[in-house]
């Protein structure tokens, strides 16, 4: 079953109904698919294709889900972090996961370049920085 189609088809479905409760927040169907696409569209601009493996390093947030949407819509696939990781555990896990994308937000970013954990890599990484969200009242 590919998730991001399925996605997509219940967003066409039932554009109105709840799809995610964070917090005082309620995300509908047609407003996920929406951020799901910015979102798909700016990786792939990124670079980011069918094949390619991208770590998701974010906290429990909307943002996860729609990370995963986006990377599964472009045939990528997905390497999780958990923030409970130990320095090494993160080290090793990007040295051995060929990922092409780092995904994550810019306060998460601060504490990984303070603490040292892409060093291990030995590599640069692509970061993809995800914007704060706006609540809908707040949006042009």
């Amino acid at each position: 079953m590919d998730i991001a189609k399925k996605f997509q088809a219940l967003a066409k479905k039932y554009p109105q109904k709840p799809f995610v409760i964070f917090k005082d927040q309620t995300i509908n169907y047609a407003e996920a698919a929406k951020r799901v696409s910015r979102l798909a569209n700016a990786l792939y601009k990124t670079g980011l294709k069918r094949g390619d493996k991208a770590v998701v390093y974010l906290p429990n947030s909307p943002e996860y889900i729609f990370s995963y949407l986006a990377v599964f819509s472009l045939g990528a696939a997905i390497v999780p972090l958990d923030a409970r990781l130990t320095d090494e555990e993160i080290g090793g896990i990007l040295r051995h996961s060929e990922a092409a994308i780092f995904i994550n937000k810019s306060n998460i970013r601060k504490k990984l370049v303070k603490g040292r954990r892409l060093r291990l890599t030995r590599r640069p990484w692509p970061f993809f920085i995800i914007p704060p969200a706006q609540p809908a009242n707040q949006r042009r």
